[in-house]
């Protein structure tokens, strides 16, 4: 097995999963908030996006600002699940494009300390990343009576 490919698959695959799981939310579950304290889809939706275009601007070798203290939050007006569905589709496009692009030196080099030094990394936290929030979208979903699996 190519690692190279698996693990762009992999990406594809949770992209395709955390999508249909946003477009089975209705908009006002995507964007509520559960007691006022739990974090809302479209904001965590938001963070996934970031996380994904800042690991393909690492990829380039480009800087990329931190997200700044605390929970990422959605800019005003974003919170539409069909935008969501597709700048999340476009930042996995590009977090593949650059991945694929690197060499397998470039891929185990590491650039820095701590777990994510190296792109290898980076990419496979970005699958983790998702399946993670996916996981909360799934929960969000039980919360409001639906106990269905979207993307079998």
């Amino acid at each position: 097995m190519d690692p190279v490919s698996h693990l762009s698959g992999l990406l594809r695959q949770a992209a395709t999963f955390y999508s249909k799981d946003i477009m089975a939310l209705s908009d006002e579950a995507f964007n509520s908030s559960f007691a006022g304290k739990a974090r809302r889809p479209v904001d965590f939706t938001y963070e996934v996006i970031y996380v994904n275009r800042r690991i393909a601007a690492m990829f380039r070798g480009e800087e990329f600002g931190a997200s700044g203290e605390g929970w990422m939050v959605a800019p005003e007006g974003w919170n539409s699940r069909e935008q969501a569905v597709e700048e999340l589709k476009a930042s996995v496009d590009e977090v593949i494009s650059e991945w694929e692009k690197l060499t397998d030196e470039q891929r185990l080099e590491k650039k820095g300390e701590g777990m994510f030094a190296a792109p290898y990394d980076r990419m496979t936290m970005a699958c983790v990343h998702m399946f993670h929030h996916g996981g909360q979208l799934n929960y969000v979903q039980s919360l409001h009576g639906d106990d269905e699996m979207h993307w079998g």
